[in-house]
């Protein structure tokens, strides 16, 4: 039977949430203050054993037993815990604790917490917790996870903070727990009961020859337990998801959270097929597997307990709303479901003895729910509530002590006792003993008092004793009591000291020893007194000790001269005082008070004596010192030159100026030099001068450098143009040159060195020049120039595009057969290709030249190759005939120069013919002349044309000036006029800047300077001369006949 009663959609708020809610925030206002860890004593007195109307709230503690987990407060179950409730207090005992224990002691934790042992296999890592289910079992009635894996061992912490943060969600005042069973029963080969959960219900566990490597996590509600946990995180690090399974247990008040799953290792222990509705929502999802975690407080949301899918497991379903909601007094049974969406669970009212329940209470099962916090007859789990209370344990005794204080008279040493009555709880005190033992020093000592009863038990208690000292230190003089010393300037006196010593404190030291009274050792007197007293820690003074000292001076002053006593002086130098000075040993420096007697004349050599004398405050005089200072003249002249060390004279300038050199003495003063050398201004070359001076003493200086001058020759030669006509007659009789003369200041006349060259041509009209030039010997080359005009002439322009095929300023891309010449600027890349072919075998001059990079693969070239950058060919490459060089033959730059002035040109003549484009496509040019007809045509023209139509005289000449920035040619066919070919055609794209072209054959040699092309799958018969062109149209050899159009 299934009962659904209502249903609440996935993420809707629900009652229970609502009532959570509320919970949550008066738990957070009381966690505001914090707390100090307390740890149970096992020591203390038990508890009397719970009754019904014993009161208790859980407090914001949590309680771990110790030997379930590794790290005690550094655990993972300790950690998951801080992160969950960063203000909880957590108590982490042993075994002994735990069993001491009592439900009252339970009842005052939020959470109780076993951990998985480290995965030790058998029940010792939580036997404590086996052995007190009769007292902890009956006040857990809050939420409760159960794992029968070890998530902390295995490393997937994740399970753990998610179990921990399910089970810290129990209702406020009420008591959760977390339970992993880890590796304990991964060994039982049949299903075997787990006495550790008796007190929830039957629950039996099975391990697994293998462990399973998968598993599946169902979505919950609440989510603390399936939030962020993913199923590849259930293998943990170890790639095990459980190490023993659920074959049976409570369905109806615990929901499975995740499973086991079945593999190719072999089946899973009890495993049975399960359905998840959100897996992959709107599909029904199977699997098959066994229970590994179990919870209390949450339902099975993917398996369909609280959503409208009805699973065949489920008896009942009120939705998120009600399931898991006890009964309240007089609400029928069949009213309520469960968490697990069953009937007949704990909390419906009813007693359902064939599920294994003692007694039903509904809603009042377990805590009460009010302030007070009662145990009702009625555990959470349907159990009476009956427990056995903690052995009884020995006490141990209790010391008390208290601090005291004594009085040292005469010794140093006091004894002193610091039990205050201490007693044994159990009347079996052996006795007690104090640590030191005394006699004890002066001050503070600290005292331990140890306890011990019959037992071995023993207790400790602190306490200081205190002794104060009354006896007085002794003062002893060092040296003499009385002496007398000589008067010294800033010395100080060296106090021989006082030493003192105590009874107790033994030496005394520092500000422990005192001294009035000064003695300065620059003062003389007669009478200097020094007082000493000491002080002992307690303040105990010595009687004084006394020590006189007297200064006097008996000791006259001391002169010191400075520098030397006899001293060399050069005449002319200043001379320079180096002083003396006068020291006395009682009144310090006396230097000020030196007189000095003489003089000295540095101009004038000779001997001078210098005498000094002082006496000191006390009228003692010094010893008279004295300084003799002679003079002598022994340095030479010192001679400067004047102006620059290296001069530079322009060749054939004149006589050379030079600037000469100063002498200085420093006995005499200035002196006149002499130059040693001379400079030839007319010789190129490099001469050397030389200066010396000679003092009234005869001592010689020179100067310490030489000045070097260089004749030199930097002026160009310079030419005169003879007079001479500036007009010359085009065709007329050859020029005859006047020509020129050239003279240089260096190399005089030079006319005979003159070279001339012109670039004259009296064929053309223009303007031209003879150039003149020569050069001294020097290397200086002087210039000039005649201007010449020829004119005027007649103004035919000239068409000579016979000698190549193609021909680009940039790149050739895609090249393949061209039978005559190909040039290129910028680089060409031919692939399957021939070049020249079609030419004479003799015809091999540049054949085919690239200015940058050459890049060939599969083809033959018939004459000279070249490249200016790269050259780069496969096996299948063949220069047929001549050689491949690298080198640029070709000024590109200047050819389209030419050829953009030839467009121009071309584009400047009058057109004679008519040009007719009809509707249909047909371009009809109609021209009279037997030597040449022009026609103008715009671009757009051969757009869509189907026919070119040509009608003019045999063997004239057609130019087709043709206007606009791009053009297409595609597709149409030719009719000629008889006597008219491709040799006769000229196309001028005058500023043409694009052009493409496909499926097409020109007829006639295509002049583009501004454009570039793409042509592809067609020919050309004649020329290309063009920016660029990219494709793989073929170039025929039908060269353009050389033609002059005059006007």
């Amino acid at each position: 039977m299934r009962l659904s009663l209502s249903w609440n959609p996935v993420g809707l708020p629900t009652m229970r949430s609502f009532l959570r809610t509320g919970w949550l925030l008066t738990t957070l206002a009381a966690f505001g203050c914090g707390r100090e860890a307390a740890v149970p004593t096992p020591s203390a007195a038990p508890a009397a054993p719970s009754t019904s109307s014993q009161q208790m709230r859980s407090g914001d503690k949590v309680l771990i037993l110790g030997s379930s987990v590794s790290g005690g407060l550094e655990s993972r179950e300790a950690q998951a815990v801080a992160a969950a409730s960063p203000f909880t207090q957590i108590d982490v005992v042993t075994p002994e604790q735990w069993r001491a224990m009592t439900a009252h002691q339970f009842m005052d934790y939020r959470a109780l917490i076993i951990g998985d042992g480290a995965c030790q296999s058998g029940e010792a890592a939580f036997q404590a917790a086996i052995d007190t289910r009769d007292r902890w079992g009956i006040i857990v009635d809050g939420d409760v996870a159960i794992l029968s894996t070890d998530p902390v061992t295995n490393g997937t912490p994740q399970l753990v903070e998610n179990a921990i943060s399910h089970v810290l969600n129990s209702q406020q005042y009420r008591t959760g727990m977390y339970i992993a069973l880890g590796c304990a029963y991964e060994n039982a080969q049949a299903p075997t009961q787990v006495k550790l959960l008796e007190p929830f219900g039957t629950f039996t566990v099975q391990g697994m020859a293998s462990c399973p490597s998968s598993g599946h996590i169902f979505e919950m509600y609440n989510n603390l337990v399936s939030q962020n946990l993913m199923d590849g995180q259930l293998s943990g690090d170890n790639g095990c998801v459980a190490r023993s399974v659920f074959t049976g247990y409570p369905k109806r008040n615990f929901s499975y959270a995740a499973i086991a799953l079945s593999s190719s290792d072999g089946p899973i222990p009890g495993e049975q097929v399960m359905s998840d509705f959100l897996m992959d929502p709107g599909t029904e999802t199977f699997l098959t597997g066994t229970p590994y975690l179990l919870v209390r407080g949450a339902m099975t949301l993917g398996a369909g307990c609280g959503l409208s899918e009805a699973p065949s497991s489920e008896e009942c379903d009120m939705g998120d709303w009600l399931n898991g909601t006890p009964a309240q007094t007089g609400t029928l049974a069949s009213s309520t479901c469960s968490f697990s969406c069953h009937m007949n669970w704990c909390g419906d009212g009813h007693v359902d003895t064939e599920f294994g329940e003692e007694c039903d209470e509904g809603i009042h099962n377990g805590r009460s729910g009010d302030t007070e916090g009662r145990v009702g007859t009625c555990t959470s789990f349907c159990k009476r509530s009956q427990q056995t209370p903690p052995p009884t344990l020995p006490r141990p005794p209790v010391a008390r002590c208290q601090d005291v204080t004594v009085v040292a008279e005469y010794t140093c040493g006091v004894t002193a006792v610091v039990d205050q009555g201490s007693s044994d709880p159990d009347g079996d005190m052996a006795g007690c003993t104090q640590s030191p033992t005394g006699p004890y020093d002066i001050g503070e000592t600290e005292v331990y008092l140890t306890c011990t009863d019959r037992e071995g038990l023993q207790s400790s208690c602190k306490a200081v004793v205190t002794v104060l000292d009354r006896v007085k230190p002794q003062v002893e003089l060092n040296g003499l009591a009385v002496e007398t010393l000589e008067c010294t300037k800033g010395a100080t006196y060296t106090d021989p000291g006082a030493p003192a010593s105590d009874l107790c404190e033994g030496p005394l030291y520092g500000d422990q020893i005192s001294r009035t009274g000064s003695v300065n050792l620059e003062v003389p007197s007669a009478n200097y007194t020094l007082t000493y007293v000491a002080t002992d820690s307690a303040g105990n003074t010595s009687e004084p000790a006394t020590r006189t000292v007297a200064v006097a001076d008996t000791l006259a002053p001391a002169i010191t001269l400075h520098g030397l006593i006899n001293q060399q002086l050069e005449c002319g130098t200043a001379y320079t005082e180096s002083g003396a000075s006068a020291s006395d040993r009682c009144a310090g420096n006396l230097s000020a008070s030196i007189t000095r007697s003489g003089t000295v004349n540095p101009q004038v050599p000779g001997a001078y004596v210098l005498r000094y004398n002082v006496s000191d405050p006390s009228h003692h005089a010094a010893p008279e010192a004295s300084r003799v200072i002679t003079v002598a003249d022994t340095l030479s002249p010192t001679v400067t030159i004047n102006g620059v060390l290296n001069a530079q004279v322009e060749c054939g300038s004149g006589a050379y100026v030079d600037p000469g050199a100063s002498a200085s003495d420093a006995c005499a003063g200035s002196l006149a030099t002499q130059t040693l050398g001379s400079v030839n201004t007319a010789q190129l070359g490099t001469y050397t001068l030389s200066y010396k001076a000679v003092d009234p003493s005869g001592n010689t200086g020179t100067a310490a450098a030489s000045r070097s001058v260089t004749v030199r020759d930097t002026l160009a030669p310079q030419i005169q143009v003879r007079a001479g006509a500036t007009t010359v007659a085009c065709n007329g009789s050859p020029y005859v040159d006047p020509g020129a003369t050239a003279s240089d200041q260096c190399a005089g006349n030079l006319t005979q060195t003159i070279t001339t060259t012109s670039n004259l041509d009296q064929t053309r009209a223009g303007q031209y020049t003879v150039t003149y030039r020569v050069a001294d010997a020097a290397g200086n080359v002087g210039t000039a120039v005649r201007p010449l005009t020829v004119g005027p002439c007649s103004t035919c322009t000239q068409i000579r595009l016979s000698d190549y095929n193609l021909f680009l300023l940039e790149d050739y891309t895609q090249g393949v057969d061209v039978q005559g010449k190909v040039a290129a600027g910028g680089n060409i890349s031919m692939t399957n290709f021939a070049v020249g072919g079609s030419l004479a075998a003799s015809d091999i001059s540049n054949v085919l030249v690239a200015g940058g990079n050459l890049t060939l693969a599969n083809g033959r070239v018939y004459g000279n190759t070249f490249y200016g950058n790269n050259y780069s060919a496969n096996q299948g490459v063949t220069i047929a005939r001549g050689s491949l060089a690298k080198g640029t033959p070709i000024d590109f730059a200047a050819k389209f120069a030419e050829l953009r002035t030839l467009s121009t040109n071309l584009a400047n003549q009058t057109a004679n013919g008519t040009t007719t484009r009809e509707s249909w496509g047909g371009i009809f040019l109609r021209g009279t002349s037997t030597t040449t007809n022009i026609f103008n045509v715009n671009a757009s023209a051969f757009n869509g044309a189907a026919l070119l139509n040509i009608n003019v005289p045999a063997g004239s000449m057609v130019i087709i000036n043709i206007r606009g920035a791009s053009a297409t040619l595609r597709n149409f066919g030719y009719q000629l006029s008889s006597g008219i070919d491709a040799r006769n055609i000229l196309y001028n794209f005058v500023d043409t800047t694009s052009i493409t072209s496909s499926s097409f054959g020109i007829r006639g040699t295509v002049l583009a300077p501004y454009a570039r092309i793409n042509f592809s799958n067609g020919n050309w018969d004649g020329g290309i001369y063009a920016v660029s062109l990219t494709g793989n149209a073929e170039g025929h050899v039908f060269p353009l006949y050389d033609r002059d159009v005059c006007p």
